[in-house]
């Protein structure tokens, strides 16, 4: 993010401290539900829902913009199913607004050029063949290499996200993402495993062991001491902290919904979408009554706390613990 803008959302952030002034910094946009892998503890995919036109999307951004998102995460489902990407994020380029994208890398070596204008590609991987395979499908581990190298080769910026499962949550494997992570001189965000709103209703059998999720944790945790390391860990070393005792979490007040929002590819707002259960209140819509009027009436999170390594770090800004900033600020770059 260039100067003006990393001052711009630093300002918008200390309103809320301060003043409590809501705005969504942060959106992440999900166009859709639809993906070409079966993920064992996600059932996005099996979740049909209406998708907002290219046409509205542009206009969802444009009202994001005068909210004051400098922000945007791009996701679904798998986002690349659109044939409209390309124009989606040009748009969000148009507007001056940092753009991501989350994706399995599907069909990257077709479509490369549309989303030249990402600021950051976020690549699901779990880790080595052996880890990521048997929860994400045979044969994925090499498909999303192939389309890393695909971005590699095209000098776009890239990280990886991975989910700590039964399968992936061990040293040998951490190990193997941080090696990863040095050779293409990026980071990776390490995410503890959560039932999800409208997600797989048990994935138990997917959760590490407490003391095997422990051990690889305070592996990272003495990664991230270390200098030649800790750039390569997108994790700040207070996030590390806290998700130790997952899945319980240390105290730490949410503003998901405050300065954080979540668009759902029908156009319904909601705070945050890392809950296991449905929302007590309506949920607005903005093609309805417009995103202002659903910004200012997005119901209540009713949550056991957060691992999630972007929310967990934007409510520590505004819970005022400010030296995890340095590591949003490598991610949100334009």
């Amino acid at each position: 993010m260039r100067l003006k803008g990393k001052i711009s959302s630093s300002l918008k952030i200390l309103n809320f401290i301060l003043l409590e002034k809501r705005s969504p910094v942060a959106a992440r946009i999900n166009l859709n539900n639809r993906c070409a892998y079966r993920c064992t503890y996600c059932n996005v995919w099996n979740t049909p829902t209406k998708e907002m036109t290219t046409k509205e999307v542009f206009s969802l951004i444009d009202q994001l913009k005068k909210l004051g998102t400098e922000r945007i995460s791009i996701s679904g489902g798998e986002p690349m199913l659109r044939k409209d990407i390309g124009k989606i994020i040009s748009y969000c380029k148009k507007q001056k607004i940092s753009t991501d994208m989350n994706t399995t890398g599907f069909a990257f070596d077709r479509r490369i050029g549309e989303i030249r204008d990402l600021d950051l590609i976020k690549f699901s991987l779990d880790g080595n063949e052996e880890s990521h395979d048997p929860v994400r499908g045979k044969g994925t581990f090499r498909k999303t290499m192939n389309s890393i190298e695909i971005a590699c080769k095209n000098k776009m910026k890239f990280s990886f996200a991975a989910t700590l499962t039964r399968k992936s949550t061990n040293v040998e494997n951490i190990d193997f993402l941080l090696q990863l992570s040095k050779r293409y001189n990026t980071f990776t965000a390490f995410q503890p495993l959560k039932e999800m709103h409208k997600g797989v209703k048990d994935i138990s059998h997917l959760a590490p062991e407490k003391e095997q999720y422990k051990e690889a944790i305070h592996f990272l945790i003495a990664k991230k001491k270390e200098k030649a390391w800790a750039k390569h860990i997108r994790n700040s070393l207070q996030g590390l902290l806290h998700i130790e005792d997952w899945p319980r979490y240390k105290q730490l007040k949410c503003h998901a919904g405050d300065i954080f929002i979540i668009i759902q590819p029908n156009g319904d707002i909601i705070p945050c979408d890392r809950i296991k259960d449905t929302y007590k209140e309506p949920i607005p819509n903005f093609l309805d009554q417009g995103l202002e009027n659903s910004f200012n009436s997005l119901p209540k999170v009713h949550c056991s706390g957060c691992g999630f390594c972007g929310a967990l770090e934007l409510n520590f800004i505004s819970n005022k613990v400010i030296d995890v900033i340095p590591e949003i600020r490598r991610v949100v770059s334009r």
